[in-house]
């Protein structure tokens, strides 16, 4: 909460170039792998105009709250895995400003309980988005209920 809004979108724009260097890294498929090492270097451009503005009005360099050394890429492979783990471990976490609580330790004005009710006055939206669906192996990639439809399910 105290970085300024510089340095929130150097994040944003260092955490671009990671991502699609990683994508880069993993591709096997030549053709692909020029496409990503191209949207890399249009991120690398946009973090190198916004290192301008960042070092002319903050004047501070990046390597105050960026690592020396990034971690390996992240790998683009199936995580359904970790999803899991985090649901089963942090589906009753709530956040209260920047730290998690459990739900239970939430009070009837916390700006997450607010939200809630607000978002899910007419019904969860999630439960709207899931209603019919019907998982088919293999439909990760894309669209599972036309891949469904489609399968005949």
């Amino acid at each position: 909460p105290s970085e300024s809004w510089l340095e929130k979108w150097m994040c944003h724009e260092l955490t671009e170039v990671y991502n699609y260097w990683g994508c880069a890294e993993q591709e096997a498929n030549p053709r692909v792998k020029k496409i990503w090492e191209r949207f890399l270097d249009y991120e690398l451009w946009k973090f190198q105009e916004w290192l301008e503005v960042f070092l002319s009005l903050e004047k501070r360099v990046p390597e105050e709250f960026v690592p020396a050394t990034l971690p390996p890429p992240i790998q683009f492979a199936s995580q359904r895995t970790f999803v899991r783990d985090v649901l089963e471990n942090e589906v009753h976490l709530r956040a209260k400003g920047a730290h998690f609580i459990p739900m239970s330790q939430e009070g009837p004005n916390d700006a997450s309980v607010r939200y809630r009710e607000a978002i899910n006055k007419d019904g969860s939206p999630s439960e709207t988005v899931a209603a019919g669906y019907v998982y088919v192996p293999g439909t990760e990639l894309g669209s599972g209920r036309r891949s469904a439809a489609r399968a005949g399910v």
